[in-house]
Order: structure tokens, then C-alpha cells, then sequence
């Protein structure tokens, strides 16, 4: 999967079938394996009947089998992706994985590939990006401040500037006053009221440059809508030309 699928907003949902599926495959793989062993021991008292039976059941094993590793590969490769992605429109779809509310289809080995994924990311944003997360993706991001990973804070008060919501005032006073991770770490601590000095500019300039991206996207889609749609002009000469072809046709 590429970075460019990384955005779809149903990725969540798409993983969570996937579980479903895999478990789903792993039960009927155990189901037709213990039927298999039953039918194979009742060869003996009538084959002719058993042996359809037997023979059909170790089908249905072979593709519950297959079923199981093919999902669990595309779940992986699906993780892999995430924990590999270098453009920056992935960190929203890796906080949507890092939500409390995902961890039942959260891989323990792939959520720390991930979260390193995402201090990479916040690490290099560059100021000229602009960073467009929901609400509940803003609300993960806060939640992680608390966090006692020192690498991972310092990442997201390096991304303040994109990432600056009214709701992350309260994250960054305890940090600043050496709470969590701020506690063993001066710098954090030192980051974190140097970033509440200067908050409301911050919140605002990231509410200003979302709004103009949100502007922008509704334009884009504006411009393109009316594109395809056909003008009146338009309209009026395939039907002179429609006319004329049935007029052609008729002499």
C-alpha cells in the first residue's frame, strides 16, 4: 500500500473487517480441521458416505487456511506501510490507529513502529506545511503529551505550530510545570512554557492556514464540478450540430 492510500478516511474501518475476517478464518480453520478428524475416523464404518464428506471438509480447511494468511499478510502490509510512509498526510491516519478507541486491532509490535513512524514525521514537518487533523485526531495528539515517551513528546511541541488547538492549553501548563515525561526532563519542561507564552498566536496562525486549506479544497472542488458540468453555449451548439447531422441524414 502506498502513501498515496494512506488518507482514504475509511482505513480504520477497512483494518477492523480485516480482524474480523482473519478471526472469522482462523475459527473455520479450526472447525473443519476437528470435522476432517471425525470423518477420518469414521472411514472405516462407511466409506462411501464419509469419504465425500471427508474430502469436501479438507477443501474448506485448505481455503480457510489460505483465507487466514492472505488477511493476515494484507494486515500487515497495511501496518508495514503505515510505519514506513514519509509524507506527512500520513499522521493523521496514524493517529486515527493510535486512538484508544482502535487499540483492540492494534498489533503491540506494529503500535511502537508506528508511534516511531510519527515522531519522524512530527520531527520534519516543515513550517510551510499545513496539517488539517479532526478533532479526535487533535484530541489523540493531546492525550499523547501525557505520555512518559520523552522522544515522542518532544515531537509533537516540535509540531506545536501545526498541531496548536485550544484544547492543548491544558497539556502544555502541565507539562510546563513538570508533569509526566517534563518531570525527569527539563527541556520538555522549558519547551512547553516557552510554547505557552506565545499559544493564541499559535492556535490562531493554525486556525487561519486551515481555513484557507479548507477554503481552497471547496474551490478546487467547485472549479472541477463546473468543468465537468457542460455550459448553456455548450449545450445550445451539440444540439445546433445534432440538428444539423439529422438534417444531413434526412436529405
Amino acid at each position: 500500500m502506498e502513501d498515496s492510500n494512506l488518507a482514504i478516511p475509511d482505513e480504520i474501518t477497512t483494518l477492523s473487517n480485516l480482524n474480523k475476517q482473519k478471526s472469522f478464518a482462523l475459527k473455520t480453520t479450526l472447525t473443519t480441521l476437528v470435522v476432517c478428524c471425525l470423518l477420518f475416523l469414521s472411514l472405516q464404518i462407511q466409506f462411501d458416505v464419509v469419504m465425500p464428506l471427508l474430502l469436501i471438509s479438507a477443501l474448506a480447511f485448505f481455503c480457510s487456511v489460505n483465507s487466514y494468511i492472505n488477511t493476515d499478510l494484507d494486515i500487515r502490509n497495511r501496518w508495514n506501510a503505515l510505519a514506513t510512509a514519509s509524507h506527512s498526510r500520513a499522521i493523521p491516519v496514524s493517529l486515527d490507529f493510535m486512538n484508544q478507541e482502535n487499540k483492540l486491532i492494534i498489533n503491540s509490535e506494529m503500535e511502537k513502529k508506528v508511534k516511531t513512524n510519527l515522531v519522524r514525521l512530527l520531527t520534519q514537518l516543515k513550517p510551510e506545511e499545513t496539517l488539517f487533523l479532526s478533532e479526535k485526531q487533535q484530541d489523540t495528539l493531546n492525550n499523547m503529551m501525557m505520555s512518559q515517551d520523552s522522544h515522542l513528546v518532544e515531537a509533537i511541541l516540535n509540531a506545536h505550530a501545526h498541531t496548536a488547538n485550544r484544547n492543548s492549553k491544558p497539556y502544555l501548563q502541565g507539562l510546563s510545570k513538570g508533569k509526566w515525561s517534563a518531570a525527569n526532563h527539563a527541556s520538555i519542561r522549558k519547551e512547553a512554557q516557552t510554547l505557552l507564552a506565545d499559544f493564541d498566536v499559535f492556535v490562531q496562525q493554525n486556525e487561519e492556514r486551515q481555513f484557507l486549506l479548507r477554503s481552497g479544497n471547496e474551490t478546487s472542488e467547485l472549479l472541477r464540478s463546473s468543468e465537468e458540468q457542460p455550459t448553456e453555449p455548450q449545450i445550445l451548439l451539440r444540439a445546433s450540430s445534432e440538428t444539423q447531422e439529422h438534417n444531413q441524414s434526412i436529405l
